[in-house]
């Protein structure tokens, strides 16, 4: 049985099995908006190599953010009075999904 195909890892619109695999021929998959394809070898649960690839929400909503940022600097300069305060805020945020707060040893402090 085939998995629910997550959206494409890099423009986020819906996917779809282009043809199932099995023992003479590779499964294919592709976005249904960029093109983007994956040619496998899987001959069972169809979907997981394709949802493999897909980056989990928290970080596609953070690199979205990152490009508006992005985007506002390259529009205004860096110069603009916001431009440290919205990059310090990605920093901050970067950190909080690359690094969760983990308990310390021995309990809370």
């Amino acid at each position: 049985m085939a998995e629910k195909l997550l959206p494409c890892p890099f423009c986020g619109a819906s996917a779809s099995i282009e043809r199932l695999g099995d023992r003479s021929r590779s499964t294919i998959y592709q976005c249904d908006s960029c093109s983007c394809s994956l040619e496998t070898g899987e001959e069972w649960g169809h979907g997981s190599d394709w949802n493999r690839r897909t980056l989990p929400p928290s970080i596609r909503d953070f690199l979205g953010k990152v490009q508006g940022v992005c985007m506002g600097v390259a529009m205004s300069g860096r110069d603009h009075p916001n431009t440290d305060g919205a990059l310090m805020e990605l920093f901050n945020e970067a950190q909080t999904i690359l690094f969760p707060s983990t308990p310390t040893e021995g309990g809370a402090e």
